[in-house]
């Protein structure tokens, strides 16, 4: 799921969308970002790769 990054928001709990921040994704060291909204209130966070097996 974190190999494409569309997908972040369906699989993960509070982000809703994501964007890429490197042309390396998913590759280790990429990293993710992505808004969190509850209520009134959001934040943005990023997720880094830090382990990757293809195809699980």
């Amino acid at each position: 799921m974190l190999a494409e990054p569309s997908s972040y928001g369906e699989w993960v709990v509070g982000p809703s969308e994501s964007t890429p921040l490197d042309q390396t994704r998913p590759e280790v060291g990429s990293r993710l970002r992505y808004p969190v909204r509850l209520g009134p209130w959001s934040a943005e966070g990023v997720t880094t790769v830090r382990h990757r097996e293809p195809g699980r």
